[in-house]
């Protein structure tokens, strides 16, 4: 059953996070991807869906109404700091991200499916619902940035909801594209 993420679901999409989407979240460790979610959630600009069964998160789908407003939580700051002490080498790329962020814009930010239902459609309808929410929101459209070797999640999009490449750019070595979706 695919239904709104809410904050009581950030632990269970803050693992899936750690375990399919490769990130510099991913990198500062699972405990910041949760504490990602349950920060990020307490915000209006912020929202996603999450696919249950069985009272298990198997798939979720995360957006915001403005990627410049993401990290400007004190307390999910505050873990990112602690992160990176534990993780220093990580520091450049963090910079990194912040110096080259897209303008402030409504983005599908983050996306995963468990193995267990891949195949199955889940990826589709969330696409579909992520889609129409923005669309309910007001967005004109949004963006979205997917590895280079992703061609399911590729073509999925491409197909699905439109989307269309706008820049492509390099990310901690890895070859990205950023596509515009309209709504």
């Amino acid at each position: 059953m695919l239904i709104p993420m809410e904050r009581r679901h950030a632990d269970e999409v803050g693992r899936l996070h750690y375990l399919y989407v490769g990130s510099f979240l991913k990198d500062l460790g699972e405990s910041m991807c949760i504490c990602f979610y349950r920060e990020t959630l307490r915000s209006d600009i912020n929202f996603g869906f999450v696919y249950v069964e069985n009272l298990r998160v198997l798939a979720f789908t995360f957006g915001t109404m403005d990627n410049s407003k993401l990290f400007k939580n004190t307390r999910l700051r505050l873990e990112l700091l602690i992160a990176l002490i534990k993780r220093p080498w990580l520091i450049n790329r963090v910079f990194h991200r912040y110096k080259d962020q897209s303008p402030p814009s409504p983005e599908r930010c983050y996306s995963a499916t468990d193995l267990e239902v891949r195949g199955q459609g889940v990826g589709k309808l969330m696409y579909l619902r992520m889609h129409d929410e923005f669309r309910r929101r007001g967005a004109f459209g949004y963006l979205l940035q997917i590895d280079s070797d992703n061609i399911i999640s590729i073509n999925a999009n491409q197909n699905i909801v439109g989307a269309k490449v706008i820049r492509q750019f390099f990310d901690n070595g890895k070859k990205r594209y950023e596509f515009l979706v309209t709504t």
